[in-house]
């Protein structure tokens, strides 16, 4: 009657529910589920449901209300069937979270695989901590807050209440779709140049504009990696599989601006909002302002932390700079500003300072006065974990 066993009480597992239309996504889901890789014990119906079928339906109401969560295969059909409607019903009766999989196949593969570990994020979440944990995170969040505007004035309080609006209301709320999340409520900008040479909101799907972009080096045919537009952010899938191959990494791939050349003298910001959904520790996807020779340059890569860096050249040699800063999945704020008279580059993220770095050749940088922006897919492979990255703004330009 069932897929799976049913585990005691004190014991967390998944229920699955679905159409009858939708087996086949459900089998799909079940069976990534319960794989060695991720080792949950699900619960899922294989027979058709009659509405007077007494024993049947108690057997779903209590393998629902001793679930750890119950996930939806969300679908034009789910949402009509009064079967799954019965079953959602329950769960919330019981107060047993509710996960949505939007199962809809999506134009591009690594969409369709994002939505999938997505989904499982929120499972891992859900099943592995208590209520009360997720509580008290919030209770200390807050706490922080009060201590901030109390004792360390405005200035940190005013970065914390950046997370409020979708982080932390959502989680109160119990809303769970990410769709939901505004980018720009997120992680909103906390610098507003006067002009800008770029400017690009990615509002247009398909993909990569070439009278705006150009490929400086592609990744190899076959290997899955997936760079396109859609919901106005830039997209950039690339699989874990990717590897050496005679000494060169398959997936390298970089991607320059090239509908006209930056203007050092008039370069004084650099910003973009981003997240990394998924990331892996041999994988790097920096963006960065950088010279036409690639050489040097400054901006911020991620992999599984961010870094803002400075690279030299050897035409202008001087020490390299890197800082760190913990990674996660959430949407935040990444912004350079250049100081012309101190020579000095100040790394924020979400307007916190990170940290600055005084440039020994800035008089040379601004004599070569042409520089470009440059995204970057590097890394020499060597472990399973996919890379999925975001972006759902970028600028560079300056102030008056």
């Amino acid at each position: 009657m069932n897929k799976g066993s049913m585990k005691k009480s004190s014991d967390q597992y998944i229920f699955i529910s679905y159409a009858s239309k939708n087996e086949e996504q459900a089998n799909t889901l079940y069976k990534t589920l319960t794989s060695s890789r991720y080792g949950f014990v699900c619960w899922m119906d294989r027979q058709k449901i009659e509405i007077n079928e007494k024993t049947f339906q108690e057997q779903i109401v209590h393998g629902i209300r001793q679930a750890g969560c119950l996930i939806l295969v969300d679908t034009r059909e789910s949402q009509k069937s009064k079967y799954v409607k019965m079953e959602l019903a329950t769960a919330e009766t019981y107060k047993v979270p509710i996960i949505r999989y939007k199962a809809k196949q999506a134009k591009w593969e690594f969409l369709n695989r994002l939505r999938l570990q997505w989904a499982i994020q929120r499972i891992q979440f859900r099943v592995t901590q208590p209520a009360w944990f997720t509580l008290l995170g919030l209770l200390l969040l807050l706490g922080a807050m009060i201590f901030s505007v109390l004792f360390l004035g405005t200035a940190t309080a005013r970065a914390a209440e950046r997370y409020l609006p979708e982080a932390v209301f959502a989680s109160i709320s119990g809303n769970e779709d990410e769709t939901q999340v505004d980018p720009s409520v997120a992680a909103p900008f906390y610098f507003v140049p006067d002009y800008a040479q770029i400017l690009d909101d990615f509002n247009l799907d398909g993909e990569i504009d070439n009278d705006s972009y150009f490929y400086r080096g592609m990744a190899q045919e076959g290997t899955g990696v997936d760079i396109a537009k859609e919901n106005e952010r830039l997209h950039l899938f690339i699989p874990g599989s990717c590897s050496m191959v005679d000494g060169a990494f398959e997936c390298q791939t970089e991607i320059v601006y090239g509908k006209h050349d930056i203007r050092w003298d008039y370069l004084q910001y650099f910003g973009f909002r981003a997240r990394s959904v998924m990331n892996s520790s041999r994988l790097n996807v920096s963006l960065r302002i950088s010279s036409e020779s690639g050489e040097n340059g400054f901006g911020w890569s991620f992999s599984d932390h961010a870094t803002p860096f400075y690279k030299s050249s050897f035409a202008y040699p001087e020490e390299d700079f890197f800082a760190y800063v913990t990674m996660d999945n959430n949407w935040h704020a990444y912004e350079i500003l250049l100081d012309p008279t101190m020579h000095k580059l100040f790394f924020y993220m979400d307007g916190q300072l990170i940290d600055t770095y005084m440039m020994q050749y800035y008089d040379e940088w601004v004599e070569n006065n042409v520089m470009q922006f440059v995204l970057g897919v590097h890394g020499d492979g060597g472990d399973d974990a996919d890379t999925y990255f975001e972006i759902d703004r970028l600028v560079v330009g300056g102030f008056r």
